[in-house]
């Protein structure tokens, strides 16, 4: 074994079967990890890879990273991994994480969810000064006290799971961690879970961070901002990106580039309108009748985005006008305010330019620019700066062609890497897809009276084990009533999506085998249930985009009205019902029913497209009842029938880059061969183990000396005992308990203790230590590694010609500016000469931080000032800090705090204002 290809087959053909106990290989797995391989060998800075349902397409992209990672001599790249799905991030944690911890692979990984996933107590303490306290009863405000002062992390997820608290949605949207949170100046902030968690988003030693689309996309977003004060929450040089679910990606984006307000927000703002106030009201007045005109009409739609008509840009308009009135007269915090809602209603105004429309199920105004591709292909550019790419998901092509989904991401066929994986599961045998006849447009009033007895009929041939999918909140609630006391009387357990988190409801659903949950939107993709306790899949219409979505609006620009439903609503249609019919099969051992309830697919005319679309999956389709329940029958009797593709490494194609022979593979199997040289009696000098380091980290504190704890055993204990007879001590006394691994180890070592066997005097060893060194003049790999951290932080320094001071020059000036993530990439990737200069400056800390005395409000004072609270912040300064000193001076209404020792502002919470990441 001598190259990451060699490590990459051995892990698949060897770790992950006895991890899983297991001799099936997944031939097309394999493929995908030596495809990804190959591409981070690869000059592309793009891969898109299309892995079906069954792929195991996580490992399949971890794999390979984490071996590029493990493996690289220079370029150690670690991993962020996108999701779009709250699902999928919990069972990547939970599952792929710990089994790739277990193989050594990953250390040190961390999920990273967006604000809305994780509590905040200070919402809970306001509450109460409100009518909405009464939704939380005396033991809900008690388990949400303890959660505070006791959790890890601060998720929701951790609060139904671990602390067994279930909260409905309703509930938790009153304390979940608000979208434009500013935690650093709460006061509960000390004590704050989710911000601590929070904080490590960022932290160096993360190998692996799994986070969601947004929280992706925001974060490169605000590092784009060149004049933005803040840092990204994420770390955006990774070094690889993975999108999974990258189907959903765009309209993501989208997502983040609008701009918002709500009714209540207007109604707010209007005690700063000093003119034309009785305008300003009637106006919103208008605004909110014509939402409730559009609720009615709208009740039964797919969406809830509706686009505004000319009256409601007309009002909008006026609104704008009265602000510019206003904003003449006003002080300057309403000045700020009104002048930021002014920015955002002038977007409405600019048709051309910007496309807007209202969400009726929170009264929400967006807006978002036109030209938004422009902007996600900047955003690209700037991932590919430092990062590869890969784009993954198991529907990106349509009928195999990457040309939808690459004009929409404005991809070059020539500057990306594609793939196309086959699908291991055997659907003939495994799943049959029903669709009834008779039931008519899903879209008219009695559909779902139709709908529900062919529910009925399903849920008694499978007894539950049913996930009943919804392209509307309508149709999603009319099934649940309309089935909920039928299996309370079967003694079904019914779960509802809104009723708990996404992920306890999963849980739920995985745990109780007869279970039928019925979801929308969050359970089209990435929600995973492998044996029976899901046989059947409901799915209750063809997932088209409406006719008059907003996004759709959008993304169709520039297109002939003709071929708009070709070119964009069918592929978005196609892309979600392949999403929709895999959730039914997800391993070889299942079997079951996908009931499409519309029967548009054999009366449309692009129904025949459908029909060959599934059956090229190898799906069988049907529209006879008796047939499904025969079908339900045998697979209860045989199982599913079916079996992998028989694997065979002769059937892989691996590139050329991938399996060139690697230094760090080849040391590795000397260690191994090393281990087996040592069972044999051989001894061979290995790195010094935690328990030795510790023996001397003693040694040298008592003795008032220090060297650098690092590298092979033998080489640290010749130096300490050198160091021992320069000070003329005792070296057999103090060395006596020294924790050898073995006698081996022990007969070889004891001879430093007389410092025989070196061919060395003290003398020698002496001039050597006191010696100068010889000095080393900078490399030009090492020249150009500093150059590019010079450019990209904008740090005003030049490159040395001595390569020590040259390295502790940019040190220096990156602990100055509180650059610590530069830090930890300066430590680790630059290019040493050899081990010596590693072992100098990798351990080399020097230099100042900028200070500043923190303001009293950044420390849990609420702006008044009062004796009581900075009397707790001196408390907490001392008790933290060790503070000697704690002094209040007056600065611009608040105070601003000396304190002593002034090395205390080097840690992290003092950071000075402008270099704040946000949390």
């Amino acid at each position: 074994m001598n190259s990451k290809a060699d490590v990459i087959l051995e892990i698949f053909e060897e770790k992950l079967g006895k991890h899983y106990g297991t001799s099936v290989i997944r031939e097309s797995q394999v493929q995908m990890a030596l495809d990804i391989g190959e591409f981070l060998e690869s000059s592309k800075r793009i891969m898109i890879i299309e892995a079906p349902v069954g792929t195991g397409k996580s490992l399949g992209v971890l794999v390979p990273a984490l071996v590029d990672r493990k493996y690289s001599i220079y370029n150690k790249r670690s991993l962020m991994y996108a999701t779009a799905t709250i699902n999928l991030q919990g069972q990547l944690m939970g599952s792929e994480i710990p089994l790739l911890s277990s193989i050594g692979l990953v250390k040190y990984p961390i999920i990273a969810k967006g604000k809305t996933h994780y509590y905040c107590h200070y919402r809970l303490r306001e509450q109460e000064r409100g009518k909405e306290y009464s939704l939380f009863s005396p033991r809900d405000r008690e388990v949400l006290e303890n959660f505070y002062q006791t959790s890890k992390t601060g998720q929701r997820s951790e609060l139904e799971g671990e602390y067994g608290f279930d909260i409905e949605d309703e509930k938790w949207k009153k304390v979940e961690l608000p979208m434009n949170s500013n935690c650093r100046d709460c006061s509960l902030s000390m004590l704050c879970p989710t911000i601590a968690h929070r904080r490590r988003f960022k932290s160096p030693e993360n190998d692996v961070v799994i986070t969601n689309h947004d929280q992706l996309i925001t974060s490169f977003l605000t590092a784009m901002d060149e004049e933005s004060i803040y840092e990204p929450v994420l770390q955006t040089d990774m070094g690889i990106v993975v999108i999974d679910e990258a189907h959903e990606f765009l309209e993501t984006f989208i997502g983040r580039l609008e701009k918002t307000f709500t009714i209540s927000y207007l109604k707010k703002v209007e005690k700063y309108i000093d003119q034309d106030k009785h305008k300003w009201t009637k106006s919103i007045h208008e605004l909110r009748k014509w939402i409730e005109t559009n609720k009615e009409n709208n009740e039964k739609a797919d969406t809830g985005r509706y686009m505004l008509n000319d009256s409601v840009l007309a009002t909008l308009k006026e609104l704008n006008q009265i602000i510019n009135d206003n904003l003449f007269r006003a002080s300057l915090k309403k000045a700020e305010i009104l002048d930021q809602l002014s920015s955002v209603l002038y977007r409405f105004t600019q048709t051309t330019k910007y496309t807007s429309w209202v969400s009726l199920e929170n009264n929400m105004f967006h807006v978002v620019e036109n030209n938004y591709k422009e902007v996600f292909r900047k955003m690209l550019n700037h991932i590919m700066k430092v990062n590869k790419v890969i784009f993954m998901s198991g529907t990106l092509t349509v009928n195999g062609d990457f040309s939808y989904i690459m004009n929409q991401w404005d991809i070059h066929p020539r500057e990306a890497m594609t793939k196309i994986l086959n699908c291991p599961f055997d659907y003939k045998n495994q799943a049959l897809i029903y669709i009834p006849e008779g039931l008519g447009d899903p879209n008219k009033d009695e559909f779902i009276g139709k709908a529900l007895e062919e529910v009925y009929n399903l849920l008694k041939v499978t007894g539950g084990r049913t996930l009943l999918l919804n392209t509307s909140k309508h149709h999603m609630d009319g099934i649940y009533t309309g089935i909920k006391d039928k299996l309370y009387d079967y003694g079904i357990p019914l779960y509802k999506q809104g009723e708990s988190g996404v992920e306890k409801l999963t849980e739920r659903f995985k745990e109780t085998e007869e279970s039928v949950l019925v979801g929308s939107g969050s359970f089209f993709s990435g929600f995973s249930i492998a044996g029976t306790s899901l046989t059947s899949v409901i799915i209750n219409k063809l997932p088209f985009p409406a006719h008059n979505d907003p996004i759709v609006e959008l993304i169709s620009r520039g297109i002939d009205k003709n071929k708009i439903f070709n070119q964009v609503s069918y592929p978005m249609m196609v892309n979600k019902l392949d999403q929709a019919v895999g959730r039914l099969i997800r391993s070889i051992e299942d079997y079951g029913i996908v009931t499409i309830l519309d029967e548009r697919i054999y009366t449309a005319s692009y129904g025949k497209k459908i029909q060959e679309l599934l059956k090229g999956h190898g799906y069988i389709l049907t529209r006879s009842w008796d047939e499904v329940k025969s079908f339900y029958v045998k697979k209860l009797e045989k199982g599913a029938e079916a079996e992998y593709k028989q694997y065979s490494r002769s059937s892989l194609i691996m590139g050329d880059q991938l399996c060139k022979p690697n230094k760090k593979v080849i040391q590795k199997e000397k260690h191994i061969q090393q281990k087996i040289e040592q069972k044999k009696g051989l001894y061979i000098s290995r790195n010094i183990t935690k328990t030795q380091t510790s023996f001397l980290t003693k040694v040298c504190r008592d003795n008032e000396f220090m060297i650098i704890l690092k590298g092979s055993t033998e080489l640290v204990f010749k130096e300490v005992c050198s160091i021992l007879y320069l000070k003329d001590l005792q070296v057999k006394e103090i060395m006596r308990d020294f924790p050898y691994r073995n006698d081996t180890e022990k007969e070889e070592l004891s001879k430093y203790l007389e410092l025989k066997g070196t061919g060395r005097t003290v003398e020698i060893v002496h001039a050597e230590r006191m010696g100068e060194k010889k000095t080393k003049i900078i490399k030009k790999e090492q020249r150009e590694f500093l150059k590019g951290l010079i450019e990209n932080e904008g740090l005003n320094i030049s490159i040395e010609r001595i390569a020590n001071n040259a390295y502790i020059s940019v040190y220096k000036e990156l602990y100055n500016k509180w650059k610590d993530t530069q830090l930890q990439y300066l430590r680790k990737y630059f290019p040493y000469q050899d081990e010596e200069e590693k072992r100098e400056l990798s351990t080399y800390h020097g230099g100042e931080r900028k200070r500043v005395y923190p303001l009293c409000v950044k420390l849990g004072c609420d702006g008044t000032c009062s004796e009581e609270q900075h009397g707790k912040i001196t408390q907490y300064l001392v008790d933290t800090y060790k503070a000697t000193r704690v002094l209040y001076m007056e600065a611009k209404e608040v105070h601003r705090i000396q304190i002593e020792p002034i090395e205390i502002l080097d840690h992290a919470e003092f950071r000075p204002d402008e270099l704040l990441q946000t949390v």
